[in-house]
């Protein structure tokens, strides 16, 4: 049972994942930034945009291989390694992408990657002209 339920939240959530990067209503789109991006303060667009391109589609993958391990033929010990391995790898990632203002273009919708390329250009020439200067 608990792999059922596991199963259906992962399932959920992968769908809503899919539908935050081909949705093209508002609502699919509620976490895309509407303005440049800002360096200095609190970005809460940055937030949301972590949020719909990293957090939904990991926690959905974990969820999903937390089912398939707490299925009856595997034994518990499975169902543990997936979740340290699972705990380890995103720990990493997450890591490396945490405090980063555009995330790395291949994780972007094909539909907004040219303006985030624009803006990660901008930011560079910024940072460049810091260091200069």
């Amino acid at each position: 049972m608990p792999s059922l339920i596991l199963g259906l939240i992962g399932a959920g959530l992968a769908a809503l994942a899919v539908w935050f990067r081909v949705g093209t209503s508002r609502a699919a789109r509620w976490w895309v930034r509407p303005h440049p991006f800002q360096v200095s303060g609190y970005d809460l667009w940055r937030t949301k945009e972590h949020c719909a391109l990293l957090v939904v589609p990991y926690v959905a993958q974990l969820l999903l291989l937390l089912a398939i391990g707490l299925l009856p033929p595997f034994d518990d010990a499975v169902a543990l390694f997936v979740l340290l391995i699972e705990i380890f790898v995103g720990g990493i990632g997450g890591g490396l992408l945490r405090y980063r203002y555009i995330l790395p273009l291949w994780l972007y919708p094909a539909w907004v990657r040219p303006v985030r390329a624009k803006e990660r250009d901008e930011l560079r020439r910024q940072q460049a002209a810091f260091r200069r200067g």
